[in-house]
């Protein structure tokens, strides 16, 4: 285990998947309202359209957390290359109940590799939430934009297994950066034990300098109870981490990165009532990054982003495909 102060905002009570990110040694000190930050760059609620960006909203992520000034917003940004504009239909999974938290799922993964080939999307899914970026643009009854120093916006330069279109997380150089996409209708069915998963496009190009040395970038974010209930899993110091913020600002580390200039499939399974964390790459667990005993939460929201924190020098740009949030393990076949 990697013990080290974290210097992070914090989000509001709501799942979310994202890059986050940490400052060790000797970092300032963590403000004792976390979610405060991410209260300035929360976006409005509405549909986000390809190559879009999001109005700002005066309600946060959750009620549980106090409010308090951020950093502003970013700007709307030009729409990237290969971005387009088309129709949203209103509708979304709704949460199993029946589901067995313990249990694989019949149609789960396949052995071997992360599967690259059409995959079967959301319609018909019964995940409790399952987004796959194909209408063109976000259910804002569902999704809620955070864009502080970057965009969220959907555009077809890149998708995985076959689809068009995706999510494209791009992050402006500094540091206290927070841009995603959070949910919260899992909320409360899965606040005790959640499995989230991404498949996850990085550039290898600026790799070098965005994720070696001091500098964390959380990947996908669950956020619960104030002031310890902060559960996430990224990458920082040229490794995959586990790391829950509290008092002793926990965390779990390794030295392997994920694959670069490829989709990969990350999942993370948090047990928030027994504080037990899991992590699994392309269908397989990490055992590095498993550990039990954390101090336990109640999760309210869900990222799928990025937040950081350290000195980033270059801009950051992420895609996210194929999102899944379920109380079972998920795997990469589905």
């Amino acid at each position: 285990m990697h013990l080290h102060a974290l210097a992070l905002p914090c989000f509001g009570a709501a799942v979310v998947l994202g890059v986050l990110g940490c400052a060790a040694g000797g970092s300032e000190p963590r403000p004792a309202d976390a979610a405060s930050e991410v209260a300035a760059s929360e976006k409005d609620a509405g549909t986000i359209e390809a190559a879009t960006t999001i109005d700002t909203a005066p309600d946060r992520f959750a009620d549980e957390a106090p409010q308090s000034p951020g950093p502003d917003a970013a700007g709307d940004a030009a729409p990237p290359d290969g971005a387009r504009d088309v129709a949203l239909p209103d509708a979304s999974p709704e949460a199993r109940p029946d589901a067995n938290p313990d249990a694989p799922r019949a149609d789960g993964p396949r052995d071997g590799a992360v599967e690259t080939t059409p995959g079967a999307g959301c319609a018909g899914s019964s995940f409790a939430v399952c987004e796959d970026f194909e209408a063109g643009a976000l259910d804002g009854k569902l999704w809620k934009a955070t864009q502080n120093k970057g965009t969220a916006t959907l555009d077809t330069t890149r998708a995985a297994r076959g689809s068009k279109t995706s999510l494209h997380i791009h992050v402006e150089p500094g540091s206290d950066t927070t841009v995603g996409i959070v949910e919260s209708r899992s909320f409360p069915a899965l606040a005790h034990k959640l499995y989230a998963r991404a498949f996850i496009y990085i550039p290898g190009a600026t790799s070098t300098m965005l994720f070696q040395g001091d500098r964390h970038s959380r990947l996908i974010y669950a956020l619960g109870a104030s002031p310890y209930g902060e559960y996430a899993l990224g990458i920082w110091n040229g490794g995959l981490i586990q790391n829950h913020y509290s008092k002793t600002d926990d965390s779990q580390d390794t030295k392997m990165l994920p694959p670069f200039d490829q989709w990969f499939c990350l999942e993370y399974e948090l047990d928030a009532a027994a504080g037990n964390v899991r992590a699994y790459l392309n269908d397989v667990e990490i055992p590095a990054l498993r550990h039990d005993g954390w101090p336990a939460t109640q999760v309210a929201s869900l990222m799928f982003g990025v937040d950081r924190f350290g000195n980033f020098a270059v801009a950051e740009d992420l895609w996210f495909d194929d999102l899944v949030v379920d109380a079972a393990r998920i795997g990469c076949a589905r």
